[in-house]
């Protein structure tokens, strides 16, 4: 994956700048569809052919390369068993929540 992104850790002010880089990346990850345009309520792990498991990793390391922000590839899952995914939307919000926990340790 090439780099889509020089957002650091510091220039997120809003979860709708996650969302937006993570509409960036993903899109970028959807080389086997490169016409698909996901949206904020796309779920990647059922709504894009091809998008699994190793795509979200790759996804989520350009994210943590690109912002800094650690996430693991859990954060596109509601839960591990049995596995229910979440949009993109949810999955903005989420790494926000975390972000904003690493932000308040490192304060």
């Amino acid at each position: 994956m090439e780099r889509t992104s020089d957002t650091t850790f510091h220039e997120i002010k809003r979860v709708s700048d996650i969302e937006e880089l993570l509409l960036k990346l993903i899109k970028n990850g959807c080389g086997r569809d490169p016409g698909y345009t996901p949206t904020s309520e796309t779920v990647p792990m059922s709504d894009i052919h091809g998008f699994d498991s190793l795509t979200a990793l790759e996804v989520l390391t350009e994210l943590e390369e690109a912002t800094g922000i650690d996430v693991s590839e859990e954060i596109f899952y509601v839960d591990l068993k049995p596995k229910r995914y979440l949009p993109i939307r949810s999955i903005a919000a989420a790494i926000w929540d975390q972000l904003n926990a690493q932000r308040s340790r490192h304060a």
